[in-house]
């Protein structure tokens, strides 16, 4: 391989092992220049592998986690290289293997405009705190995004330069930052391109300092964060829905009523919150209301149906209803209205 000056390597490293100087002297010899390794807090004895190292280090005084790391870097990179393509991030831990790293590289170079995914094949010899999570995060990922990762905790990534400002202003600064990365592409006109990739654990990934359970969590808190909209909008309908049913005793009216006055709130937080949506109010507002007239019918339909030859009540129906269309709603505003252009 040829020298490569326009990407620039990360590797975010807490406590690293000492293979990190041999791994970062290999990707060297093989042609990559420029690389940037964030000591994120590491303990005292670990200054000599820093030191040893022929590389940029930026230094935090203390562990402040996997997502500022990367944020550091990244805010170095656009201080100290203006004219480069991207960057790609790779662990510390020795879980990427080399040829990959330089794959990445050079695909990053070739698709300037992708955010380029290394990703692992979780077969039944993967460790289960490195599965763990990882079908259900993306399971729930493709469903708000509309887009299939395989992997969405993978850290072998290549972003373009051009994304790095944007990216650094997400929250996460432990390992929720990257799938907030993830779930922003959307949002940003990213496309996501994954790349197959060796899967490497040593001594059963035990070097890892990632929890398979506090940093799930936390992964999970930010994926339900992009569906609170829904559901506050659901609670609010719902609601509405039995004030003016109650008050008024008439099917049609409080279901308009109560859309009406939901579907305002549930277009301003998912254009504003959801899916941070910046393109023209008038095309999305008809096209938003289009799917309001068809959801209001439709739910109409099956709440007098129900009530009607099946003797549910009013308000049971209602619940059925709203489960029955919430997928269909929400899809729809996903992948139509507020559909990101690529």
């Amino acid at each position: 391989m040829q020298h490569n000056n326009n990407i620039v390597v990360i590797i975010p490293a807490y406590n690293p092992p000492q293979e990190l100087v041999d791994f970062t002297k290999k990707l060297f010899d093989l042609g990559i220049k420029n690389i940037v390794v964030v000591n994120d807090g590491s303990l005292p004895n670990y200054k000599k592998i820093f030191d040893s190292l022929k590389t940029v280090v930026v230094n935090h005084a203390i562990n402040m986690g996997k997502g500022r790391a990367l944020k550091s870097a990244f805010n170095y990179c656009l201080n100290n290289f203006k004219n480069i393509t991207g960057v790609v991030t790779a662990d510390a831990d020795g879980q990427h293997a080399i040829k990959d790293i330089v794959n990445i590289v050079r695909i990053l170079d070739l698709k300037k405009r992708n955010l380029i995914i290394g990703a692992r094949e979780f077969d039944k010899s993967i460790p289960f705190r490195s599965k763990f999570g990882n079908l259900i995060t993306r399971k729930i990922f493709s469903l708000i995004t509309g887009q299939k990762i395989k992997d969405t905790q993978s850290g072998l990534r290549g972003i373009p330069f051009e994304y790095l400002s944007k990216l650094i202003s997400l929250p996460g600064e432990q390992y929720e930052y990257e799938t907030n990365m993830l779930l922003h592409t959307k949002n940003f006109g990213i496309s996501i391109k994954e790349i197959p990739i060796k899967t490497i654990y040593i001594d059963n990934n035990k070097s890892s300092h990632f929890n398979p359970i506090f940093d799930s969590l936390k992964i999970y808190f930010l994926i339900i964060r992009f569906m609170s909209s829904s559901l506050i909008t659901v609670v609010i309908d719902y609601l509405a829905f039995l004030f003016i049913y109650i008050l008024f005793k008439n099917l049609l009216f409080s279901i308009i009523g109560a859309r009406i006055f939901a579907s305002i709130l549930n277009f301003n937080l998912n254009k504003k919150f959801v899916f941070k949506d910046k393109k023209s109010f008038l095309n999305q507002i008809i096209k938003y209301y289009l799917l309001f007239l068809f959801i209001m019918t439709t739910s109409f339909i099956m709440i007098n149906g129900l009530n009607l030859y099946f003797g549910c009540g009013i308000l049971i129906a209602k619940v059925i209803s709203e489960l029955f269309l919430f997928p269909f709603n929400f899809k729809f505003q996903r992948d139509f209205i507020f559909k990101v252009k690529e």
